[in-house]
Order: structure tokens, then C-alpha cells, then sequence
């Protein structure tokens, strides 16, 4: 991940927790881990990012 790409999802991540804290709420943060990919294939290693941005999309719905 590019240096400015990791900056701007830091800002999203402060501004999640700056939202709940604002409403009481004291989140938790937990470690994260990259997925696995089993194959150097782009097409690959494009679906999982893809199938892994749905489920944090999934879970920020959850939160809403």
C-alpha cells in the first residue's frame, strides 16, 4: 500500500472512532491481518482484495 493511501485510510479509521466517541461509544481495536493469497495470479490477488473491501464494506453497514 502506497504511504498515501495508508495516511487517507488512517483518516477514515479517526474519523470512525471519532464518531463513536463523540456518541459515548469506546471502540475496541483489535489486530488486523492481510489475506491470504495463494497465487501471484493478478486476477487472483484482485478478487481477494475485492471479496475482502465487500466484507469491510459489510461490516461498516453492520455498524450503521
Amino acid at each position: 500500500m502506497a504511504p498515501h493511501q495508508a495516511d487517507e485510510e488512517i483518516a477514515h479509521a479517526n474519523e470512525f472512532i471519532d464518531h463513536l466517541l463523540d456518541r459515548d461509544h469506546h471502540p475496541a481495536l483489535g489486530p488486523t491481518s492481510a489475506p491470504e493469497i495463494e497465487s501471484g495470479s493478478v486476477l487472483v490477488t484482485f478478487e481477494t482484495a475485492l471479496e475482502h473491501d465487500r466484507k469491510v464494506s459489510e461490516s461498516i453497514r453492520s455498524l450503521y
